[in-house]
């Protein structure tokens, strides 16, 4: 299935190319794939190369269109993409710790998981002791995809840190919301991998928020994230105190 969509592609396709020593293959959809109701010519190649402390995977679509009115192809290049991701987690699922914190707050869990959705950007007011400075960089800022820029203190510290993280994950129903920290960011000094991710859920007359934080460290001596985990905490709290004033 292509991203977005329920509906159900098949595709065949021939490895054409297999370059162990330049980290190349291209595939090649043959006939009785689906593409081929859009495209006479279809061919995706990936290429690996080292970059920092991991990789930088290319993914380059070759197509001909049977005529104009065809759309590129962006929805399998997302496709791809989303794949990249998946192998690198199941790449690293090992190497991938887990931290948590969770939170009662007074507010209805409806008010507060919107707040998280749509008022991230708006973290120097909520949270002003914390949060210096936000720049929306991509997207809307209320949607998934949405890239954000923070300027921030960490509890105990005056020096000023950066954060660009990207929403990956923003699930309406199950009110959870994942933040991935990308290149750019001071948190890289230490880890590889940092992911945030906030669940709303109810809990009585308010809500529970728990804050889980998925991270890889660079060495052994770098500390578990726990002061993260008390930021998110007090940010728990500082969105509950800004939607009481409402």
């Amino acid at each position: 299935m292509n991203p977005g969509t329920t509906e159900k592609v098949t595709v065949r396709a021939r490895t054409t190319k297999q370059d162990d020593e330049n980290m190349i293959i291209v595939l090649a959809a043959d006939e009785g794939s689906d593409l081929h109701a859009h495209y006479k010519h279809f061919t995706a190649t990936v290429k690996i190369s080292p970059k920092g402390d991991g990789s930088l995977v290319t993914w380059i679509v070759e197509f001909e269109k049977h005529h104009h009115e065809v759309p590129d192809p962006h929805l399998y290049l997302a496709l791809f993409n989303k794949l990249t991701e998946k192998v690198d987690g199941h790449v690293h699922k090992d190497a991938i710790c887990k931290g948590e914190i969770e939170t009662e707050v007074k507010c209805d869990p409806h008010k507060f998981y919107e707040c998280i959705k749509y008022s991230l950007h708006h973290l120097p007011t909520i949270f002003p002791e914390a949060y210096t400075d936000c720049k929306l960089l991509e997207g809307d800022g209320k949607s998934q995809g949405s890239l954000r820029q923070w300027k921030y203190l960490l509890p105990g510290s005056n020096e000023e840190m950066t954060v660009r993280a990207r929403t990956t994950v923003q699930d309406d129903e199950k009110m959870v919301i994942a933040l991935c920290v990308e290149e750019g960011s001071s948190i890289h000094e230490n880890y590889k991998h940092f992911t945030a991710i906030i669940q709303v859920n109810p809990k009585g007359k308010g809500c529970s928020v728990k804050w889980t934080v998925e991270f890889e460290k660079h060495s052994d001596e770098i500390p578990d994230p726990h002061v993260y985990l008390e930021l998110f905490d007090k940010l728990n709290e500082k969105v509950d105190e800004h939607l009481h004033k409402k």
